[in-house]
């Protein structure tokens, strides 16, 4: 499997609106991706306002070509309004499970 960790800052803890923002992806948008997307959002520990972001998909390919439609993806857009900065992505490739 290949994908990436990112790390974010939320503006104001991410202002009103991103939980429904987050339940959209997971209710619709998510569906317009490759069907063997793994993802998952969260905070870290003790700090709501820095959240974890990991996507996972079966190989390189399929991974290149979900970046390139998140790129263009008019919710992403909308996510990225509620981050501060950029969001900083580490590429991984995963061995075991």
């Amino acid at each position: 499997m290949v994908g990436a960790i990112g790390h974010a800052t939320l503006i104001g803890a991410g202002q009103p609106g991103l939980d429904a923002l987050i339940e959209e992806w997971a209710r619709d948008v998510r569906k317009t991706y490759h069907q063997s997307l793994i993802s998952y959002i969260g905070h870290v520990h003790d700090d709501p306002g820095e959240i974890v972001i990991i996507a996972l998909l079966p190989d390189e390919d399929a991974f290149h070509q979900y970046l390139q439609q998140l790129g263009e993806d008019p919710w992403a857009a909308k996510f990225l309004q509620h981050i501060e900065g950029d969001i900083d992505w580490e590429q991984i490739e995963v061995n075991q499970v």
